[in-house]
């Protein structure tokens, strides 16, 4: 008998939390009928409006009672109470009970189902004044779910192939809430059912991992009564945390805008330049990863003219944030950047061709650049990929000899770490 009370209970409290809810327009006079598209108006409640709730004994056992109360007036006969029920199937509303009553309230009892309820002034003369807006209420058991098992508990987004979570327990039902809820930001990702057993034990919960971030979440099975259960330590993560990239690359330098390599070397190309590549990625993603590179490269000019020879070098240095995106996973990866750097001309020097060999003095220039570019990786075995790169360069100093723009093609091979 306990046990009976203690789920009444619950199952009004429930009740109450929708204490109104949603609200029709009037029914139709003859049929005492409402279609779905006649209910958008909303009621208001009244203010301080009490909702009471009371368990009897009879003698079949305990019954549960609400009350359904309304605005007192004064000086009126009573009110027309009208209470209806929707049909599930045939989704049309039933009048259950239609009387007058003399006070501001009726208590009913009433089973599982969709309820709603409006009244009408009857004022001293006999006569019924307007009908009040329909307010709706649901009465359903309350149910305390229960969780057994996750599965899996721990999500590799390194290994992501479906984007469920299998659930076993008790007492699921279609309208329980299921959700993931970050432990550091709070942030919650409701779940969609996607398949339950009769007997509500078993059910597959569809998620967007991808709206995930690396961390603990907690997940939830929430009863319309707002009775819950959780399974906390559900892991979202990468296998490896950081990701590190070292290459090896040949540089192709194309040159435009630039008169002194133009007037002094006879060229607006470099086709022998070499350089490294090193990049962290310590940021990671379902949609992708962030992190940042080290370039490096360096090419050698000389030129032999009538009475000289010139030559000189260029160095450049980058420091670059990375987005990669998987196009496909452990095959293909894209990645674009975007950053700032410096170009150095280093040791330019005439010797010219006399008895006695005469070289000028060795100088140096250097200049800030701004670089931007993308770039494919290819695993070709393993960790072991090659990398095809395409980088924007544009010097910032100018009266110096520097080109207004470089664009250098690259191909390299490189390994993950």
């Amino acid at each position: 008998m306990a046990d009976k009370r203690w789920a009444l209970l619950c199952a009004v409290l429930w009740v109450l939390n929708f204490f109104p809810a949603a609200a029709q327009e009037h029914s139709d006079s003859a049929a005492g009928k409402t279609t779905p598209q006649q209910q958008n108006q909303e009621a208001k409640p009244p203010v301080n409006e009490k909702k009471n709730y009371f368990v009897q004994e009879t003698d079949t056992g305990v019954t549960l009672v609400q009350r359904l109360s309304w605005e007192a007036l004064d000086d009126i006969l009573g009110f027309e109470f009208q209470l209806e029920q929707l049909d599930k199937k045939t989704k049309v509303w039933k009048i259950l009970n239609k009387e007058t009553v003399k006070t501001h309230y009726k208590d009913i009892s009433l089973p599982p189902g969709s309820y709603r309820y409006r009244v009408q002034v009857i004022n001293l003369l006999g006569q019924k004044e307007e009908a009040s807006l329909y307010r709706n209420f649901d009465i359903r058991f309350a149910y305390q779910p229960e969780i057994v098992t996750v599965s899996p508990d721990v999500i590799n987004f390194d290994e992501l192939e479906s984007q469920t979570l299998t659930v076993t327990g008790k007492n699921f039902h279609e309208d329980t809430v299921f959700t993931l809820t970050d432990h550091i930001t709070g942030a919650v990702l409701p779940g969609t059912i996607v398949q339950m057993n009769e007997a509500g034990t078993n059910a597959v919960i569809g998620f967007e991992f991808m709206r995930a971030n690396p961390g603990t979440y907690t997940f939830a099975a929430v009863d319309p009564s707002d009775l819950r259960a959780e399974r906390s330590n559900i892991v979202f993560r990468f296998q490896k945390p950081i990701d590190i990239f070292l290459s090896g690359n040949y540089f192709f330098n194309g040159f435009i805008g630039n008169k002194v390599l133009s007037k002094y070397f006879d060229t607006s190309i470099a086709p022998l330049a070499g350089g490294i590549r090193f990049t962290v990625a310590p940021i990671k993603r379902f949609y992708g990863n962030f992190g940042i590179n080290i370039t490096g490269s360096g090419t050698y000019f000389k030129h032999k003219a009538d009475g000289y020879t010139v030559s000189t070098g260029l160095l450049f240095a980058h420091l670059n944030a990375v987005y990669f995106y998987p196009i496909i996973k452990h095959r293909l990866l894209f990645d674009v950047h975007l950053g700032a750097g410096s170009l150095f001309m280093i040791g330019p020097k005439f010797t010219y061709h006399t008895k006695e060999e005469l070289t000028s003095d060795k100088a140096w220039y250097w200049g800030f650049t701004f670089n931007a570019g993308t770039a494919l990786y290819i695993y070709v075995y393993k960790r072991l990929y090659v990398e095809v790169n395409l980088d924007h360069i544009v010097p910032i100093r100018k009266g110096t000899g520097f080109p207004a723009y470089i664009i250098q093609p690259q191909v390299g091979i490189g390994w993950e770490f």
